[in-house]
């Protein structure tokens, strides 16, 4: 049998886990106007993940 799951790191977030733990305040903020930060709603671990290319391009569709 085919398993046609997507693979982990490619599977969709739960809207709870992605909004859960969000802020205003982690989106583009004055020291980091390019980046937004993702807190991990279990572990608390954050990071802060680029939102344009080199380019000044968007990462990902309006």
């Amino acid at each position: 049998m085919l398993d046609t799951r997507c693979p982990p790191a490619r599977r969709p977030q739960r809207e709870e886990h992605v909004f859960g733990a969000f802020e205003i305040s982690h989106y583009r903020p004055k020291e980091r106007p390019n980046s937004v930060k993702i807190v991990h709603p279990k572990n608390g671990e954050e990071a802060w993940w680029p939102l344009f290319d080199d380019r000044g391009e968007a990462l990902s569709p309006n």
